[in-house]
């Protein structure tokens, strides 16, 4: 178990990388400001875009890691599943590209 801003979490167990992120309706929000994913192997990210505005396109992209990840983007009512290659351990930030102040987090691999 983890914490980061304020929030707990568990770490995926090697084989089981797969966690859900999505948005909240019209707020352009993450449903989650911590996401979490095993070091060294790869994993997936299934996106579900629930935003119902007219400017509800998002997507994940992860950054300040030595293997950045840029999601394809989603738009409103859509769902996408990720594959993101394997990346080291260590503390990262993820956000939107089109909403990166209102929608980011961080992105811990251990």
């Amino acid at each position: 178990m983890g914490k980061a801003n304020g929030q707990l979490f568990e770490f995926l167990a090697p084989g089981e990388a797969l966690f859900s992120a999505g948005t909240d309706r019209q707020t352009h929000t993450f449903t989650t400001d911590c996401l979490a994913a095993p070091a060294d192997q790869p994993f997936t990210i299934e996106f579900d875009n629930h935003d119902t505005s007219l400017h509800g396109n998002h997507n994940i992209h992860i950054y300040e890691s030595p293997k950045e990840f840029i999601g394809e983007r989603v738009i409103h009512g859509r769902s996408i599943t990720y594959s993101v290659p394997a990346m080291p351990a260590g503390t990262y930030l993820f956000g939107c590209d089109e909403h990166p102040t209102l929608m980011n987090g961080v992105f811990i691999v251990k």
